[in-house]
């Protein structure tokens, strides 16, 4: 489970610019994307969120 408020999430996301982007492709693997991501809004850098 995410160990961040949504606030302090988007704290990461003021500003405009982008510095990472992550891609995520699964197949037949639904009881793992949770945790990826999780795993991935843990990040304190700005992302594009596809």
């Amino acid at each position: 489970m995410i160990n961040r408020t949504e606030k302090e999430i988007m704290q990461n996301w003021i500003n405009d610019e982008i510095t990472l982007s992550i891609f995520c492709i699964t197949y037949n693997l639904e009881k793992y994307i949770g945790e990826a991501l999780d795993s991935m809004l843990m990040q304190e850098t700005n992302f594009l969120l596809i």
